[in-house]
């Protein structure tokens, strides 16, 4: 009985369902089939592959087989006393020339074969898993497609340099016909004139070879399947050259010549080679040594909200203020600047596609940070990028992805926003599951962290819309919603200060490791006529109205901290309250409110702000009499209108009256209000209340921010 035959009695002795060379996989819930059953390169038996990464012995172990039963014919033993020896080397590089890998050809080969090929890195390792898989002889291969040249494309190393020997631009693809052809090669010839596939005389070359048109075909890159002009079994293309033959000699593929059971399927995931070493494929774990390994040490990204190499999703409704919040956490971390009050560190280099935002809501943004162009050297900004298809669907869109990642150091790759990099269904498990197959598994690979945008559902109580799956494939989840934002304007400088209150909070998590929320306070200046003021636009740590930490949002005692910062009275009555929480954007139920103003009447009198009215017998707030902003419901700096202007100067700050008495001497003070400042406060550099900011500025140096533990 051949391999196959004996395999496919296997897979149906297991109810697997399936046919030709496509079956469900019996190591692992198979909805559709994923296991392909494909030749081997010496025709003794067959490959079997699991598309979603369950090993072959794995497999094996499921069907009641061994590895023996792959092959049709039991394999001879070595002679005793052959030397075995490594007679050739081949390096695979990257565009640019960095080794990647190295193939290594030994002679003999273990268990009677002829040769082995093995994959080391080039510390000289075995374990190849992870490193990028790319085409043999590279960055000429890559020239001559883009200057539209004729890349010929063999089986073998050995052939490919034999080619190259006649001044050819040859290329094959690692681990030989049995690995399966990844359409990310087929990225890395686009633009060629033609691509002439050099089949083997087997019908293992000759599926291959039909295999590799068929992702050519699909993306549009001429090609044509030919033979050698030796007509031996078997005979490939260095025999075809040693028998005298040329370029002009080889022989086209008759259409009737073994045609494969099955269609090739969109994508051949990267698979391990046969011949890696068995103590590199298996692991084990030596206790003495993971034991004085220091876990606690966390190579955190700035703001301490998700550790290098992790993969995270951030959601919020419409107008949260996402894509700023994001790109100023980008403008601090490739600058070396303190955020969310986390400790300095050393710049990243950061990769962002943008499918959301227009170039003059970008340059705005940033100017609005304070950035210059010197400061943006380590961000590569990608202004809606035209991939070939999207990523949960396009194995060459998310090898172009790859490609332009390789290019240079990357720490940070962003997507704003996910949606528009999908075609899938949203709630779809598939299309995130392909998404993170494509983009998130290959970056985390390589400890690139990724980040990806996302909008809430039409119920924000629920998250992110579309399927679960969405939260399950990545480390975590951070949800960032608007709380209250208030605008004031000052007649006599002509500029508005935007204060917006933010939530950041983790609703899934992998590791655990950090906060699970971050009360933001986002602060803008615009000029009249909308533009943005240059360096007026920061985030920062939020804390309460007396500058110790804020109260949990939504709760009594945070509508109380936003009703006293508001200077309603503190005697008002349910519907004036309730009224006035509208104004200011607070959204809440009614018992909070309710709750709220309880706590607000019952406090004693010298708990009450001394900014406060205690009875509504009084005049009426300034704040009341300001001019509305002249652009509501602009929350974040873009799409201003006008020539950008230097902005105007602003004047000093006005002071209310000292406060005399009922103060411990040494008791900083707030240069604003006068009222007692919180020391620890103080003590990070801080002149003012939050809620006091005065157009001065109040936000210390980066020098003076501690580490917070709250970061």
């Amino acid at each position: 009985m051949s391999a196959r035959n004996r395999v496919i009695d296997a897979l149906n002795a297991r109810s697997c369902r399936g046919r030709g060379n496509s079956w469900q996989c019996p190591a692992h819930e198979d909805r559709s089939p994923s296991l392909s059953i494909g030749p081997r390169n010496d025709g003794n038996g067959i490959v079997l592959t699991c598309h979603t990464g369950c090993d072959t012995e794995d497999v094996v172990t499921a069907l009641g087989l061994t590895m023996g039963d792959l092959f049709d014919e039991p394999l001879a033993k070595p002679e005793p006393g052959m030397p075995r020896r490594k007679t050739a080397e081949y390096p695979y590089t990257n565009e640019t020339g960095e080794l990647l890998f190295r193939v290594e050809r030994w002679e003999p080969g273990k268990n009677g074969k002829k040769k082995d090929f093995l994959q080391r890195t080039p510390d000289g390792g075995y374990k190849t898993k992870g490193v990028r898989r790319v085409l043999y002889r590279l960055p000429e291969v890559v020239a001559t497609a883009k200057a539209g040249g004729i890349v010929l494309l063999c089986e073998g190393e050995k052939d490919a340099d034999n080619l190259a020997k006649t001044g050819a631009v040859a290329t094959t693809m690692p681990g030989g016909v049995g690995m399966g052809w990844r359409d990310d090669y087929t990225a890395s010839l686009q633009g060629a004139a033609e691509v002439v596939i050099i089949a083997d005389r087997d019908d293992a070359g000759i599926t291959h070879a039909r295999k590799v048109a068929a992702s050519l075909a699909r993306f549009g890159v001429p090609h044509r399947i030919t033979l050698p002009a030796v007509g031996h079994a078997k005979a490939d293309v260095s025999d075809h050259l040693a028998a005298g033959y040329g370029f002009e000699d080889l022989v086209p593929l008759a259409d009737h010549e073994e045609e494969p059971d099955e269609p090739e399927q969109d994508e051949i995931p990267e698979a391990e080679a046969e011949t890696e070493e068995p103590q590199d494929r298996f692991p084990r774990i030596n206790w003495y040594e993971a034991y004085n390994t220091d876990f606690s040490q966390i190579d955190w990204l700035p703001g301490r909200f998700m550790e290098r190499g992790q993969q995270v999703a951030l959601v919020g409704p419409g107008k949260a203020g996402k894509s700023i919040f994001v790109q100023y956490w980008i403008f601090c971390a490739i600058t070396g600047r303190s955020f969310l009050g986390d400790q300095q560190r050393l710049p990243l280099n950061v990769l962002y596609f943008d499918r959301e935002n227009n170039l003059r809501d970008i340059v705005t943004r940033m100017i609005a940070f304070g950035a210059t162009p010197e400061d943006l050297q380590r961000l590569d900004y990608r202004l809606f990028p035209r991939f070939s298809g999207s990523f949960d669907q396009s194995a060459l869109a998310a090898a172009e992805l790859l490609a332009i990642v390789e290019e240079q150091p990357r720490d940070l790759v962003i997507f704003d926003t996910v949606s528009r990099f999908i075609t899938g269904k949203e709630n779809d498990a598939d299309t995130w599951l392909q998404f993170y197959g494509r983009v998130h598994a290959p970056l985390k690979a390589r400890s690139i962290s990724g980040v990806r945008l996302d909008h809430m559902g039409k119920d924000e109580d629920r998250g992110a819309r579309g399927n679960s799956a969405k939260s399950q494939d990545v480390d975590h989840v951070w949800e960032l919603t608007r709380l209250t934002e208030n605008k004031t304007f000052d007649p006599h400088t002509g500029i508005e200060n935007i204060t917006t209150a933010l939530k950041l909070n983790r609703t899934h998590t992998r590791s655990g490791l950090g906060e699970d929320l971050f009360l933001i306070t986002r602060r803008g200046q615009r000029q009249r006529g909308g533009l943005w003021v240059p360096g007026g636009t920061r985030h920062e740590l939020s804390a309460g109205p007396h500058g110790g930490p804020g109260a949990v949002p939504g709760s009594p005692e945070w509508i109380v901290e936003q009703l006293d910062q508001a200077k309603v009275p503190n005697d008002w009555g349910g519907r004036r309250v309730i009224a006035k929480c509208q104004e200011l954007g607070i959204k809440t139920g009614k018992t909070k409110i309710e709750e709220a103003i309880r706590i607000r009447k019952n406090r004693p009198r010298s708990d009450v702000p001394p900014h406060v009215p205690y009875s509504s017998v009084t005049e009426t707030s300034p704040e009341e009499n300001e001019q509305d902003s002249i652009f509501p419901g602009q929350t974040s700096p873009g799409d201003p209108w006008g020539t950008p202007r230097d902005a105007p100067q602003r004047g000093a700050s006005p002071r209310l009256p000292s406060i005399e008495g009922g103060r411990p001497p040494g008791t900083p003070s707030c240069t604003v209000c006068n009222l007692p400042l919180d020391r620890t406060w103080a003590a990070r550099g801080y002149d003012t209340h939050v809620g006091c900011d005065p157009m001065t500025g109040s936000h210390p140096p980066a020098h003076a921010n501690e580490p917070h533990d709250a970061a």
